[in-house]
């Protein structure tokens, strides 16, 4: 059986040039290609952004590429909603505009959606860089199996969103990404294991992502906690986390998001 696919991303009005280039140029290089291309732009953009867009609008053509103005809609959870309701077709494809995705990234998930249609929920494995993709990468590694799946989530989430691609119709059945701070993609796939919606990784990598100091940065302090216990607790409310699982998740939330930068760094370093 023969599916299209939608690419789903957000872009903010910070993001850099630079990074956004680099990930176009990863989506015009697929072996196959995206049916179509939804960004979802939040914000003023910068001349250097809009002549970007513009340039890969010709390309791709404005039939396949879909610039939406999020106007009203303010967020990353937001704008994800309201690019997932605008998409046409069956599969979605999550890319963040500072990623850069392998050649063959689309031709291998779409091949698994095809396969089995019973599959809802595909993600892959994730190499993180420095800021520049450059360095020695840390391969974030998740489970393949769907039963090995659904143990690894009551600890961690084992979909890694940037390489993450699933039914756009599941995804709208079970409510859409949740209105929560932060980690709104762990939240949204214990909703697929809650209901049953099969799930696998692939063990190929799929997506190179960038690091560095500004993402551990950004990874602690009071407004990022309290995202993350939002988080938690949703995924607690629809019955997934059992109450000591959620107690201990929200405890040693709670001591590492107040540690310094360097102990996070050393802490998601350690667990990849």
């Amino acid at each position: 059986m023969t599916c299209k696919s939608s690419v789903l991303m957000s872009l903010f009005y910070k993001e850099s040039s630079v990074y956004l280039e680099t990930t176009l140029s990863s989506l015009a290089n697929q072996t196959r290609k995206a049916d179509e291309i939804i960004i979802v732009v939040e914000g003023e953009l910068s001349a250097e952004l809009n002549d970007i867009l513009n340039k890969w609008e010709q390309y791709f053509g404005k039939n396949v590429l879909i610039l939406v103005n999020a106007k009203n809609e303010k967020g990353f959870v937001a704008c994800l909603n309201l690019g997932l309701k605008i998409a046409k077709n069956e599969i979605i494809i999550r890319i963040d505009t500072d990623d850069f995705s392998e050649p063959n990234r689309i031709e291998v998930q779409m091949a698994e959606f095809e396969k089995d249609p019973n599959l809802a929920l595909l993600s892959g494995q994730l190499a993180e860089y420095d800021e520049n993709l450059k360095g020695e990468p840390k391969i974030r590694r998740v489970p393949l199996s769907y039963l090995d799946i659904l143990k690894y989530a009551k600890m961690r989430n084992p979909i890694n969103h940037p390489t993450a691609a699933y039914r756009r119709k599941v995804a709208l059945e079970l409510g859409s990404y949740p209105n929560v701070g932060s980690n709104e993609d762990y939240a949204l796939f214990t909703t697929f294991f809650k209901n049953d919606y099969y799930t696998i990784n692939l063990e190929t990598q799929l997506v190179k992502a960038r690091t560095g100091n500004a993402l551990y940065s950004r990874r602690r302090g009071k407004k990022y906690l309290k995202g993350e216990l939002e988080c938690l607790e949703y995924i607690y409310r629809i019955g997934f986390f059992s109450y000591p699982i959620y107690l201990f998740h929200r405890i040693t939330r709670i001591i590492l998001r107040n540690m310094p930068v360097g102990v996070i760094r050393f802490t998601y370093k350690f667990l990849r």
